[in-house]
C-alpha cells in the first residue's frame, strides 16, 4: 500500500488538474502503457491511455469484454483562479491579483494563508513559429489574503460579511509574469497566455501521536484520483479495466474534459463497438463524502461515517448519487470478504449535500454504478482533514473489486 509520506508529497506536487495528468502520464508510461491520441483510438491495443487537453485522462487494460470495471474520479478542487487579462491591479501601493473563485470553496479559510501559484502557460517558440504548453508551480509563497483586524470590523462576528469580488484578491509583491517566466526559464515576452491557480503553500501534515489524521489541501478529490490510479495499476483481472479521471466536477462537469463530455463514451466505443458493452461495465465514481462533525452534530445523522471507519458508499433517495442496491451489495460483500470496514451514508433532510458526477456518466450509458470515497471534515476548505487509514482502505477495496467483481456480476 502507498506510504503516507509519499502520498502527502504526491498531493503537494499536484496543485492543479494539469499536474495530476502529468503525474498520471509519468506513472502509466513507467508501467509500459502507450499514449495514443483520440483520433487513433480505433488502432488501440494492449495497455494504453489517452489524454484530453491535459485535463482529463482515460487508461485501459484490454481484456475479456464480457465484463469491465471502470474506476473514476475527478482531479479538480475549489480554489482561486486568476481572471484572464487581469494579472494585477494596484491599490494604495499594493499589487493585487484579480481572482475568481473556482468551485464552492469556503472562502474564509483562505485568508491569512501563504499562497503559491501553479498552472500552465502558453509559450511562443523562440523562433516565432508555433507555441507550446508548459506547467509551472512555485515552491514558495507569492502572496496572501490578509484578513480585516477585529478592531476594524463593525461588530464581533465569527463570519464577517465579505464578498469575493472585493475582499479576496491576494496581495502579491512581484508581477506574476515575472514569477512565471523565472520558473519556466523563458523571457516573459514569450508568454502568450497563462492559467493561474492560487493554492495553499503549506505542505500536507499528519496530526496525532499515531500520525493518522491527514490535514491537507485537495483531499477532495486527490484522495480518490491517486488511489484509483494506484489500484488500477496494481490489480489483475482477465477482464477489461478502465481508469478515467475528469476535470471540472467542482463546477458541474459540463465541459469537454468533464464527466458530462463524450470522452469516456468515445473510449468505450473504441474498446468494443457494441451498444451493449457499457451494460457489461460497472462504474465506480470515487469522490469524498462528509464525515461526522463533532462540533456540528445536528448537521449529520445517526450512523454518519467517522474518520477512520473506512471507505463510504454515498446514497441518496432522490438519486443525487448513482449508488444502486445491487452494486452496493456487491461492494459490501467484497469488502466483508477482504476484511475491509465500509460505511454507508445519506445526507440529512435539513442539510442536503452536493451531487457528484456518478449519475451524469451512468445514466446515458445505462451502466450500473456506485459512489464511494473517504469521509472528510472541512470539505472545500483550503485544508481538509481525513484519516489516512481510510485512504489506504479505499485503495485496497478498489483492488479487491477489480479482482473479484466477476464472482458477483
Amino acid at each position: 500500500m502507498i506510504n503516507r509520506d509519499e502520498f502527502a508529497e504526491t498531493i503537494h506536487n499536484i496543485p492543479t488538474p494539469f499536474h495530476y495528468i502529468s503525474h498520471a502520464r509519468s506513472v502509466l508510461t513507467k508501467h509500459n502503457f502507450i499514449e495514443i491520441s483520440e483520433d487513433k483510438l480505433s488502432d488501440a491495443t494492449g495497455n494504453f491511455f489517452v489524454v484530453r487537453d491535459n485535463r482529463a485522462i482515460c487508461a485501459v487494460k484490454m481484456g475479456n469484454t464480457d465484463h469491465a470495471v471502470i474506476l473514476s474520479a475527478h482531479n479538480d478542487s475549489p480554489c482561486f483562479k486568476l481572471k484572464p487579462g487581469c494579472q494585477c491591479s494596484t491599490s494604495n501601493g499594493f499589487k493585487q491579483a484579480r481572482v475568481a473563485s473556482y468551485g464552492g470553496l469556503t472562502a474564509s479559510t483562505w485568508v491569512d494563508r501563504d499562497l503559491r501559484i501553479a498552472g500552465r502557460a502558453i509559450i511562443k517558440n523562440s523562433d516565432g513559429n508555433g507555441i507550446s504548453e508548459q506547467l509551472f508551480s512555485t515552491n514558495y509563497p507569492v502572496g496572501h489574503i490578509p484578513s480585516l483586524a477585529v478592531h476594524l470590523s463593525s461588530k464581533s462576528d465569527l463570519a464577517p460579511k465579505f464578498n469575493i469580488e472585493n475582499h479576496f484578491n491576494p496581495i502579491i509583491y512581484d508581477s506574476l509574469d515575472e514569477i512565471i517566466s523565472k520558473e519556466l526559464g523563458v523571457d516573459k515576452s514569450l508568454i502568450v497566455d497563462m492559467e493561474v491557480f492560487f493554492v495553499d503553500a503549506q505542505k500536507p501534515s499528519f496530526v496525532g501521536t499515531d500520525q493518522s489524521l491527514l490535514c491537507s489541501p485537495r483531499i477532495d478529490n486527490l484522495s480518490s484520483a491517486i488511489t484509483s490510479l494506484n489500484a488500477f495499476l496494481t490489480a489483475e483481472s482477465k477482464y477489461v479495466q478502465i481508469l478515467v479521471v475528469f476535470d471540472n466536477e467542482e463546477v458541474g462537469s459540463a465541459t469537454r474534459c468533464g464527466a458530462g463530455s463524450n470522452f469516456l463514451p468515445t473510449v468505450l466505443k473504441s474498446i468494443c463497438d457494441d451498444d451493449y458493452f457499457p451494460k457489461n461495465c460497472i462504474f465506480f465514481s470515487c469522490d469524498t463524502c462528509h464525515a461526522f462533525h463533532p462540533n456540528h452534530p445536528n448537521l449529520t445523522i445517526d450512523g454518519s461515517p467517522h474518520l477512520g471507519d473506512g471507505p463510504v458508499i454515498s446514497y441518496d433517495p432522490i438519486l443525487m448519487f448513482s449508488s444502486e442496491m445491487k452494486t452496493c451489495a456487491i461492494v459490501k460483500e467484497i469488502a466483508k470478504n477482504a476484511g475491509i470496514k465500509i460505511n454507508q451514508t445519506c445526507d440529512p433532510n435539513n442539510a442536503r449535500g452536493g451531487m457528484t458526477f456518478g449519475p451524469m456518466v451512468s445514466t446515458p450509458l445505462g451502466m450500473p454504478s456506485i459512489d464511494l470515497g473517504v469521509p472528510v471534515l472541512a470539505m472545500h476548505s483550503i485544508r481538509e482533514t481525513c484519516n489516512f487509514d481510510d485512504i489506504q482502505a479505499l485503495q485496497k477495496l478498489l483492488i479487491e473489486i477489480i479482482q473479484n467483481i466477476d464472482n458477483y456480476y
